[in-house]
């Protein structure tokens, strides 16, 4: 057998298997072994506060992620809003489009400056205009609920996200609403100057900003004729040239309706509601095409059907309760216009009284806007110039207009006259002239027109001049 006994370190000799007694005063025998008592010894773990850590990173995880909904609920809630008596006995109002805004935009470009859009807010407001929301027209349309005087809807259009990053403080301290205008196709393409969803739903919750559909495909440009002409997705019919032919009424219904039932799901599915109003792209439903009354009554039925509100875009701002809902206007701000300039020309829009200064009252040629083709004031006199209606708002992709060449021009203020009497005074040089008069209530006009030699007079009635 081997030895079992052991050194220590003051060199002396124990028995591993001798049983240990306590040199102690009570003399009672320990009941454990050697083995027992020389067990090997575990090294300490070094304290490494890991769970500290794992709740740390827990804590900025979770802070992190209600970061956006906590900050879209102060800006909602966190400022006390001031009680201010709004008189609601108005049937107008006016709407207003900006293209975006950027500190940054330089000279020829469609954006204004974060500094001119902060002067604009502050001259509608010294002037007295107050900003209502979508709710607001449908209920004025719908329920026949009246508006607050100097009502002005402020829009912005296709989900820009430098507009929403410039002008969301200003809105929040002017107290101010707006709406921004959704194109979805950017969105599946991660656009990095779109819009996402989750910054979406947060603009809803924030309370000022309103969500509209501008479509899904709408600014894309499609062939339109077999010589390779391009038009908007919406408001041209398809040249299909793998098989030689335009599309059908039917085909065309249908690809516009496919596009509307996308972007409103898409809506329903990301912020749990359907959109209230449309933005057509461009502004354009057909109506600078006279041959393309096909694609006016389409898109018209199409708005109409799927939605409470539809908003083109062009050089008119003004909508009275006489207005059709399914195409209102909303003013494109020039981003060459002066902030003084710019309220003054809404100030332009409100309508007349024509008994204002007695039965014989006179308009400036100022008063008069173009809607399209050359319109202009030259010694006081309003001069109008026909060219191909091109619409005023399209990029340098649209093709010529096929259609007959024109102008026309509105006069300012003029939407809530009723009964009366106009006289014009006008020299015609080339083509023909006609003047547009509202017949009823829902949008439907006389025209009259003049034929080259002025001996005949000829009129009609249409709903969509």
């Amino acid at each position: 057998m081997g030895d079992s006994r052991m050194k220590i370190p003051d060199g002396k000799e124990i028995n591993q298997e001798a049983p240990l007694v306590n040199d102690g005063s009570d003399g009672e025998q320990l009941d454990i072994t050697m083995d027992e008592a020389w067990e090997r010894p575990v090294v300490m773990a070094k304290d490494r506060n890991v769970r500290a850590w794992l709740i740390f990173l827990g804590l900025l995880c979770l802070g992190v992620a209600l970061w956006t909904p906590l900050r879209a609920l102060y800006y909602r809630y966190g400022y006390k809003k001031e009680e201010v008596a709004v008189t609601r006995d108005a049937d107008t109002f006016l709407a207003v489009a900006y293209y975006g805004v950027n500190s940054d935009a330089q000279p020829g470009s469609q954006d204004i400056t974060r500094a001119d859009f902060e002067q604009h807010l502050r001259l509608l407001r010294e002037r007295g205009y107050t900003p209502i929301g979508l709710a607001d027209v449908q209920a004025f349309y719908k329920e026949g609920k009246l508006l607050p005087r100097k009502s002005v809807l402020m829009t912005f259009e296709q989900s820009r996200k430098s507009s929403y990053f410039e002008i969301r403080k200003l809105l929040h301290n002017y107290k101010w609403k707006a709406v921004m205008g959704v194109v979805t196709a950017p969105i599946h393409t991660r656009d990095a100057q779109a819009l996402l969803w989750p910054y979406l739903r947060d603009m809803v919750t924030m309370g000022y900003w309103e969500l509209a559909a501008q479509s899904e495909r709408g600014f894309e440009f499609i062939e339109t004729s077999p010589s390779g002409n391009k038009g908007p997705y919406l408001a041209s019919p398809w040249w299909k040239s793998g098989e030689t032919r335009y599309e059908l009424p039917e085909e065309f219904n249908q690809r516009v309706a496919e596009d509307h039932a996308k972007v409103i799901g898409e809506f329903q599915k990301e912020v749990g509601f359907k959109p209230l109003a449309f933005f057509f792209p461009y502004g354009d439903y057909g109506q600078y095409e006279e041959q393309a009354k096909v694609v006016r009554v389409t898109n018209l039925h199409q708005v109409g059907s799927s939605y409470d509100l539809g908003f083109t875009l062009g050089q008119l701002a003004l909508n009275s309760r006489e207005s059709d809902p399914r195409r209102l206007n909303r003013l494109l701000v020039n981003p060459a216009w002066t902030p003084l300039e710019f309220a003054n020309k809404l100030d332009s829009f409100w309508p007349l009284d024509p008994a204002q200064d007695g039965y014989d009252r006179g308009y400036e040629a100022q008063r008069w806007i173009g809607e399209w083709g050359d319109v202009s004031v030259r010694d006081n006199e309003l001069v109008l110039r026909a060219i191909p209606p091109v619409n005023p708002v399209m990029t340098s992709r649209q093709a010529p207009s096929t259609s007959t060449s024109g102008a026309k021009a509105w006069l300012a203020g003029s939407d809530t006259f009723k009964d009366g009497f106009i006289s014009i005074r006008f020299q015609l040089k080339r083509g023909r002239f006609g003047v547009y008069l509202r017949s009823t209530h829902v949008g439907s006009y006389v025209y009259f027109r003049l034929n080259p030699n002025l001996s005949t007079v000829f009129f009609k009635k249409v709903t969509s001049p």
